[in-house]
């Protein structure tokens, strides 16, 4: 089971909110405690959960890329190297890439 900030919040002695807020290094946070808090979430394993804050910013982090749903451009390596280009681009930025066909 993955480590939320529950659990970090109750090791280190402080609420949830400023778990979040120090581990967001916002400055409301005094640096030892943003330090104290990142070095136990690093020693606990905790990875932050990519859609929870998505949902929470109200951004996706998603590009969507449709494409005809023709074997031309399914088989045709250009294409298909374009297609690897722009996931590449895409990640490179912390985006995922969507591909759908129509």
């Amino acid at each position: 089971m993955s480590v939320t900030l529950k659990d970090i919040a109750r090791k280190v002695g402080y609420s949830v909110t400023t778990v979040s807020r120090a581990l967001n290094a916002y400055d409301e946070v005094s640096e030892s405690t943003k330090q104290l808090i990142k070095r136990v979430a690093q020693e606990m394993g905790y990875h932050p959960h990519v859609i929870a804050q998505s949902l929470q910013r109200r951004r996706p982090n998603t590009v969507g890329f449709i494409v005809p749903a023709t074997e031309r451009y399914l088989s045709d390596p250009y294409f298909l190297e374009l297609l690897a280009g722009i996931g590449d681009g895409a990640a490179s930025c912390d985006f995922d890439l969507l591909v759908s066909t129509c």
